[in-house]
């Protein structure tokens, strides 16, 4: 017969992954970091500046019409920053 183990009387929420990953993913995602000031303006500031970095990219095409270009030459501008971006 089979023994009863400590993953046996797991029951939490997501049983449906196995144990190890489960015990290295709440490792990994603790959030009792944000108790601290520091930390948690830290987090809210790099929220804030990642957001910033993607809003140039949304007025791109409209910038780039604004300065003569068409909506067409807007377009592949944003297509190849894209693709420049993959690359590094």
């Amino acid at each position: 017969m089979l023994e009863n183990t400590e993953y046996d009387l797991d029951y939490s929420k997501c049983k449906w992954l196995p144990a190890t990953i489960r015990n290295a993913l709440s490792e990994m995602i603790d959030i009792s970091l944000l108790k601290e000031p520091a930390m948690f303006l830290l987090c809210v500031s790099n929220l804030f500046g990642m957001l910033g970095f993607y809003i140039p990219f949304m007025f791109l095409i409209d910038m780039a019409v604004a300065k003569g270009h068409s909506r067409a030459n807007g377009s592949l501008l944003l297509s190849i920053i894209g693709i420049t971006n993959t690359f590094g």
